[in-house]
């Protein structure tokens, strides 16, 4: 909609400056809107050679305006494909250390033995906590489940450890199937254009 608004301003703007000029000229010369037909049965080739030169430079404009909308179009959609992709490129990122954070963490509430282990845990609860969406569910589940293993006695390691693995699991397929999805957003825009 807002192209064909934009061709009808071109047009009417390209289009009233002549009309206002050659109506500016007939009226200098003494040539009334009643004496037109007169005026261009005398003047028919004159008339034929203006109205062709005419027609010829609104369509110049009127193509070379289109040119430059759809050059611009172009170069939107292709800015917003870039984005989206070097947006999937973090999260990917982002993914796998999430997963390599996680898969330590469980290994290491897993193994715990106090001092420098606790000191891991401990370290990769906070990072990986500080990585979560507080307000997403499955990021609150892996977060709950962190800290039960954190707190859980000796013997309910293993159970705490399998609930931290299940957990992340889930998150990051969720997050998996998110950057997915970008992906083709990604690839229909650029389909798109």
């Amino acid at each position: 909609m807002k192209v064909i608004i934009g061709v009808y301003r071109t047009l009417s703007v390209w289009l009233v400056v002549p009309v206002l000029m050659v109506t500016s000229v007939l009226w200098w010369y003494g040539v009334h809107p009643d004496d037109l037909d007169e005026f261009i049965g005398k003047y028919q080739n004159l008339t034929i050679a203006l109205g062709t030169l005419l027609i010829v430079f609104v369509l110049a404009v009127l193509g070379t305006y289109l040119a430059n909308v759809s050059a611009e179009k172009r170069e939107e959609t292709n800015r917003k494909v870039q984005s989206e992709l070097q947006i999937a490129q973090f999260r990917q990122a982002w993914i796998n250390q999430m997963r390599d954070d996680i898969s330590e963490f469980t290994h290491l509430s897993f193994v715990r033995s106090g001092g420098v282990v606790d000191k891991k845990i401990s370290w990769l609860y906070f990072k990986i906590g500080m990585s979560l969406n507080t307000e997403e569910d499955l990021a609150n589940s892996l977060g709950a489940a962190m800290h039960s293993a954190t707190q859980c006695p000796e013997t309910d390691k293993a159970d705490a450890s399998d609930a931290v693995a299940r957990a992340g699991r889930e998150y990051l397929k969720k997050e998996w199937n998110r950057l997915k999805k970008d992906i083709r957003d990604a690839q229909l825009l650029k389909e798109d254009k």
